[in-house]
């Protein structure tokens, strides 16, 4: 019989997500990663196999708390551009109350994807898909009620969107002007127009 966990997962998961997030994945040395999570070797592997997969698990559980997000923002019932607008704000407005301009971790985690596996890539991918097709779904609707310019093409402005998103984030860990960088949203929506 399994001896039970000496540890709580959510706990371990969040000193993880924590580590990688801010540190990346080569940097983060498993003698790093042990002590900050308060595991011995034998725990660890016993509960994560390796190093990767408890890449894989922080990475798939942040995509689905930034999911929970994007639920709740579209869940406001506010017109498609406007949903378009905060689900934006609502990602600038994280690095801005942020204490350690970290940036996004699945933006981070893209930065390293060359050297990653092919399973924590295909998560990059998922997400990029996913932001992408919402994305444009809400573009569509957003077209069908003349708030975005019809003549441009919604999958085109979508991958727009998303890069812009990708690139405000990475800016946000360095540029000291948040308000510029929320200046840029402005100008990114009315290239939609």
């Amino acid at each position: 019989m399994a001896r039970p966990r000496a540890f709580d997962m959510e706990t371990v998961l969040d000193r993880a997500t924590e580590m990688f997030w801010t540190r990346g994945y080569h940097a983060t040395s498993m003698d790093e990663l042990l002590k900050y999570m308060g595991l011995s070797r034998a725990s660890f592997y016993t509960n994560f196999t390796n190093k990767e997969t408890l890449y894989q698990m922080v990475l798939q559980r942040y995509r689905n708390t930034q999911s929970g997000v994007i639920e709740r923002v579209i869940s406001l019932g506010l017109s498609p551009l406007e949903t378009i607008k905060r689900i934006l704000t609502v990602g600038l407005q994280e690095d801005a109350e942020g204490a350690t301009n970290r940036g996004c971790f699945m933006v981070n985690s893209t930065s390293e994807m060359e050297t990653l596996n092919e399973d924590v890539k295909e998560i990059i991918r998922c997400n990029q898909r996913d932001m992408e097709g919402l994305f444009e779904q809400l573009i569509r609707k957003a077209q069908e009620k003349g708030e975005v310019n019809s003549s441009k093409s919604a999958a085109v402005l979508a991958a727009y969107i998303f890069s812009y998103f990708q690139g405000v984030k990475l800016s946000s860990m360095t540029h000291e002007n948040t308000e510029l960088l929320q200046g840029t949203l402005d100008v990114m929506i009315g290239a939609l127009i």
